[in-house]
């Protein structure tokens, strides 16, 4: 059982969760979420560990408003660097377990990136279906019974990339040291680019401040608005 902290405690090892968020502050030494009034600590935040796609979620409500918001990203948001703000809008936990919000294990990235650091194998084997009442495949059978494939942007178009294999735990262990090499490759592309036009913007959580990028975005993300959002996942 945790034991709740006093204020003279915690007074020069705390900061706000969000600008957007009222009375909720961070522990930074424990990462602990305290609700704390008039210098004094309430209680421990309340947090939604089941459900809600595998993330932990802080849900509170003060004054008749609910304010939701994604642990990692409230974290992510404090202690984590963002070296490229204006592309980079979303964080990603390195070793893909949801329940790990450690800031070391946090990083910001974009869609793209944050797509290939998935728990999915992209690793499917060959299956039949009937064609003008013929049977036929997505491959040949020549090729090999499995495929580690993924989906790639080739001079402007989308195509899917495939390679065969005939056994599974080979195609498998090629895809997890293939997303790795692809995650690194495209990573480093990103923060090795000109930085000129990467400016830091003011933000509050439960907004997302993107522009299209040549190359990397054919349309925003997501809507930039400059309102603060109530009633929702920040």
């Amino acid at each position: 059982m945790r034991l709740l902290p006093t204020f003279f405690q915690v007074q020069n090892d705390i900061v706000k969760a969000a600008v957007n968020i009222p009375y909720v502050f961070i522990h930074k030494s424990t990462l602990d979420f305290l609700i704390i009034v008039d210098k004094q600590v309430i209680r421990f935040a309340t947090i939604y560990t089941k459900g809600n796609a595998g993330y932990d979620v802080l849900v509170e409500t003060f004054g008749y408003v609910c304010f939701r918001a994604y642990i990692h990203r409230l974290i992510g948001a404090v202690f984590v660097h963002n070296p490229r703000p204006d592309i980079f809008d979303r964080i990603d936990h390195i070793d893909r377990n949801t329940r790990n919000n450690a800031v070391s294990n946090l990083r910001w990235v974009n869609h793209k990136l944050n797509m290939i650091n998935t728990q999915t194998t992209n690793v499917r084997m060959r299956t039949y279906f009937r064609s003008n009442g013929k049977l036929a495949s997505y491959w040949k059978k020549s090729f090999g019974r499995y495929a580690y494939e993924y989906s790639e942007r080739v001079a402007g178009e989308q195509v899917k990339i495939r390679i065969y294999f005939d056994d599974f735990n080979t195609a498998l262990e090629f895809g997890k040291k293939d997303k790795i090499i692809r995650f690194n490759k495209l990573y480093a592309e990103y923060i090795n680019e000109s930085s000129s036009t990467c400016q830091e913007t003011s933000r509050r959580e439960g907004e997302v401040h993107s522009r299209p990028v040549l190359g990397i975005h054919d349309s925003p993300l997501r809507l930039t608005v400059n309102r603060p959002r109530y009633c929702r996942f920040a």
